[in-house]
C-alpha cells in the first residue's frame, strides 16, 4: 500500500507541469461527479423522507378522526345506557304499580264473590240434558209470575251494579240454584233484592250473562 503511494508520488513529482494540470483536472472532475451523485442521492433521501412524513401525518390524521368517531359513539352509548336505565326504572315502577293494582282487584273480586252469594232458591240437584232452559224463560212465558212493574219502588238506587258484579252474582246464583226449576224472572228478582236496584232495563244483558255462565257450568 505504501509502495503504491510512493510510486504515485514519484510519478507526480516526475510528471511535467502539463501532466500535473491534466491529472488535477481529472481528479476535480471525479470529485465533482462524486459530489453530484451524493447530492442527488441526498435529495432523493430527503424527498422520500418528506413523502414518508406526509404518509405518517395522513395516518395520524385518520387515526385522530377514528378516535373522535369512537369517542362520539362511546358518548352516545353512554347516553343510551342512561336512558335505558331510566326507562327500566320507570318500567319497574309501573310493573310494581300494576302488580299492586292486580292484587287489589283480586281481593276486590274475592270480596265481591263472597258478597254476591245469595240464598239458593232450591238445593242443588242433578240436572238432565235440558238443564237451564227454564232460567231463560221470560215473564210472559211463565204462568203466575209477577211482572217487573210490580216490584218494590224502594229497590231503585242511583248507582247500578257493574257488569263484573252482575256476572259474579249470577254465577253464584246459578251454582247454588236448582236450575231445572228456576226461571229467568226468579233470577231477576234475586238480583234485584241482592243489589237493591231495579234491573228491568238490563234484562237483555242479564239474559246474555246467564247464557254464558250456563255454558261454562254445563
Amino acid at each position: 500500500m505504501n509502495a503504491d503511494i510512493l510510486m504515485a508520488k514519484a510519478h507526480i513529482d516526475n510528471a511535467s507541469v502539463e501532466d500535473k494540470c491534466k491529472m488535477f483536472s481529472e481528479d476535480m472532475a471525479s470529485l465533482q461527479s462524486f459530489l453530484l451523485e451524493s447530492f442527488i442521492e441526498t435529495q432523493s433521501i430527503i424527498k422520500t423522507s418528506d413523502e414518508e412524513i406526509q404518509v405518517v401525518r395522513s395516518e395520524l390524521a385518520a387515526t385522530k378522526q377514528r378516535n373522535n368517531i369512537l369517542e362520539a359513539d362511546a358518548n352516545e352509548l353512554k347516553n343510551l345506557n342512561e336512558k335505558l336505565k331510566a326507562e327500566c326504572e320507570e318500567y319497574n315502577k309501573a310493573l310494581n304499580l300494576a302488580n299492586a293494582e292486580i292484587e287489589v282487584l283480586r281481593k276486590t273480586a274475592a270480596v265481591s264473590s263472597s258478597a254476591a252469594v245469595v240464598q239458593p232458591l232450591i238445593g242443588t240437584q242433578h240436572l238432565d240434558a235440558n238443564v237451564g232452559e227454564a232460567v231463560l224463560l221470560d215473564s210472559n212465558e211463565v204462568k203466575g209470575m209477577e211482572t217487573v212493574k210490580g216490584k218494590d219502588k224502594s229497590l231503585k238506587e242511583t248507582r247500578a251494579p257493574s257488569d263484573f258484579d252482575l256476572r259474579m252474582a249470577i254465577r253464584c246464583l246459578l251454582t247454588n240454584a236448582d236450575i231445572s226449576k228456576t226461571t229467568f224472572m226468579d233470577c231477576l228478582k234475586q238480583l234485584d233484592q241482592h243489589f237493591k236496584v231495579d234491573l228491568a232495563l238490563r234484562k237483555t244483558d242479564i239474559k246474555h250473562m246467564i247464557k254464558e255462565e250456563l255454558s261454562k257450568i254445563y
